[in-house]
């Protein structure tokens, strides 16, 4: 281990940051995402997509059967085309916007789309993009790029550097009263968003829970922070670990849903409505898109990436998770923006 300080691994021990806030300058941002954004724009260029719309706008169905694309693949390149303000979507209808008809759609007498084509973008996509989304056949999904792992994990950093903010608007000091109130992090990384709570809460016994490689450093910040003989932690892939029954009060779930599909986030979600106590609440923290898909600029771009790079993430809306949470039998939901969704298994003393 490096031995960093638990402040410089991302910790504001002070509680004075509020992460729903912490997003970067736009410079930052750009640079950040560059790779994936060029992605973005090479497999539209292309695949023709903006020739295709030059004569006005058109449906999911029939930019389908022209471009000869899967539809659910081509549907995660068009709603980021849209987050990145290249396309526009009314009506279940794409339609350009007006740099694209004018710079991209050729034949446009200013078109100069091959102009645009970034030959980082396709070393680094290893031609294999555009194919995914021509079969839809998710096998195909290339490597990520180095540097976008690397932007993805700065991000998530950057959003988890302090949750002091995040856990004060969900009232977890007044939830956690009784003795041996137990949290359970479920794909915990570093446990840079939870590691700060038993300082602050006398009565929280913690369960962290992630691969080996995640758990060795949360150990050691657990350790640095003085919390060891309060947390637990279990190394397992989040598919393998079965957590005990009526077991938990607040189960933290960061980022984790992302990575799984309908019928496997359904699952999981029952997994965990039984692991919690009556009344227990559970948590969801990571990237969420607007319920029409066109206008969340990095969700929709996170969720073309998970489209191409893994066999079944996605980026779900809160109207998508509100569905499966009710499926699992939660209750209560509530969204906080502009990334939060709580939840309650029912207490049934009460509800």
């Amino acid at each position: 281990m490096s031995g960093l300080s638990p402040k410089q691994l991302g910790f504001d021990v002070s509680g004075n940051q509020d992460v729903t806030q912490a997003h970067g300058p736009g410079i930052l941002d750009d640079i950040q995402w560059g790779t994936w954004r060029t992605i973005l724009l090479d497999t539209a260029i292309e695949l023709d997509v903006f020739s295709a719309l030059y004569g006005g706008p058109k449906t999911l169905d029939d930019l389908g059967r022209e471009l000869k694309c899967a539809p659910a693949a081509l549907a995660a390149l068009l709603d980021a085309l849209c987050g990145q303000r290249l396309l526009g979507k009314q009506d279940g209808r794409y339609r350009l916007s007006d740099a694209a008809s004018a710079f991209l759609a050729r034949q446009s007498p200013a078109a100069t789309p091959d102009y645009y084509r970034s030959p980082a973008s396709r070393t680094a996509a290893r031609g294999g993009v555009a194919e995914i989304i021509r079969h839809g056949d998710r096998r195909l999904a290339i490597a990520e790029p180095s540097d976008a792992k690397n932007a993805l994990m700065t991000w998530r950093q950057s959003l988890a550097a302090s949750f002091s903010g995040i856990w004060a608007r969900l009232g977890l000091n007044e939830f956690v009263t009784g003795p041996q109130h137990r949290l359970l992090d479920l794909g915990c990384g570093a446990g840079i968003r939870t590691l700060m709570l038993p300082s602050r809460l006398k009565h929280l016994r913690m369960q962290l829970v992630d691969r080996k490689s995640a758990i060795e450093v949360a150990e050691n910040i657990a350790r640095q922070l003085g919390i060891a003989d309060r947390v637990d932690f279990a190394a397992s892939e989040i598919e393998d670990f079965t957590p005990e029954r009526d077991a938990y009060d607040t189960i933290f779930l960061g980022s984790v849903i992302n990575y799984f599909g309908p019928e496997a986030a359904n699952e999981l979600l029952r997994r965990l409505f039984r692991s919690l106590r009556n009344g227990g609440r559970l948590v969801l923290f990571g990237p969420l898109a607007d319920d029409a898909r066109c206008s969340e600029t990095l969700p929709l771009l996170l969720d073309f990436q998970f489209y191409v790079t893994t066999p079944d993430g996605r980026v779900y809306t809160p109207a998508e998770l509100f569905g499966h949470l009710g499926e699992a039998g939660f209750i209560r939901k509530k969204f906080i923006p502009p990334m939060l969704i709580e939840a309650r298994k029912p207490d049934l003393r009460q509800d």
